[in-house]
């Protein structure tokens, strides 16, 4: 099967899919003229140095963050550092957007972007997780999807003014994501993470991929025995020799509360699995 790189797919995602909550006339009537204002301001920042230094003599040690082309999440921290600097001064602000040219931002415009962020750093933190350099493999992909339609979900409950961008965000991560979920590489990948296992399946999930696993492990596993130690010669030298099969490693390793993954070594069939599975980053796919 091939698999599409999931920060990409997710970044089409927050950037694509969530424009279809523009078809919704309340969304779209407040998100244009905020974002322009916004816009502007980060345009001035970034283009006119006089206008840089008047921002900076009202926030001297914070500097305005704003966004690149090239990384969807730069959005989602400009606009969060936006609302900071409101909670810090309000009024410098506004002072800073009348310095820009535009009217300074009103109570439902900040609420608005409290909603935004809200909803988007839902995406945004699964995005980080999937663009890290280090310690990322192919296994976290589903339970990351999982989790991130869960939070989305709740959103949609909490959320009023925004809620057409929450559906949105989980409507396209279900289109671009979900054929993932039937995938036997992927569910083996993250169940022979310990500290993903089954966690984040549902019973009919947890007992397919209990039957995925074990059938992975006789498949790709190595051919080994609880005696493969040196031979003894006692009168239990028999029972040491007992085959251990790849359904009670599968069980054993299961039930094992450890979460780091090094207790992977532990267990000789999932190891190699594992490694075989897990050997590819989830974001570069």
């Amino acid at each position: 099967m091939h698999f599409w790189c999931a920060a990409h797919s997710l970044n089409l995602g927050a950037t694509t899919d969530c424009q279809a909550a523009l078809k919704t006339h309340q969304y779209k009537r407040l998100y244009h003229p905020i974002f322009g204002k916004l816009q502007a301001l980060w345009h001035k920042y970034n283009q006119l140095p006089k206008f840089a230094n008047k921002y900076q003599q009202h926030f001297p040690y914070l500097g305005l963050v704003t966004p690149t082309a090239r990384r969807w999440t730069s959005h989602y921290n400009s606009v969060q550092r936006i609302l900071k600097l409101q909670k810090m001064d309000s009024t410098a602000l506004a002072a800073v957007f009348v310095a820009a040219g535009q009217s300074p931002l009103a109570a439902d415009h900040i609420s608005f972007l409290e909603e935004w962020v809200n909803v988007t750093q839902n995406v945004a933190m699964t995005l980080d997780l999937l663009q890290g350099d280090e310690g990322i493999y192919l296994g976290y992909l589903l339970p990351a999807i999982q989790q991130l339609k869960e939070e989305l979900e709740e959103c949609m409950e909490k959320v009023t003014t925004c809620k057409p961008l929450a559906n949105a965000a989980l409507e396209g991560v279900k289109e671009r994501f979900d054929c993932y979920s039937h995938s036997t590489e992927m569910l083996v990948a993250a169940a022979y993470l310990p500290e993903v296992k089954v966690d984040f399946l549902d019973d009919e999930g947890k007992k397919r991929a209990r039957e995925n696993l074990i059938e992975a492990a006789n498949i790709d596993g190595p051919k080994v025995t609880a005696s493969q130690e040196k031979k003894r010669t006692s009168f239990f030298a028999k029972r040491a020799k007992r085959e251990d099969t790849a359904e009670g490693e599968v069980d054993r390793f299961l039930s094992s509360g450890t979460l780091e993954l090094e207790s992977v070594l532990h267990h000789k069939r999932i190891k190699e699995v594992s490694m075989h599975y897990n050997s590819v980053v989830a974001g570069s796919w």
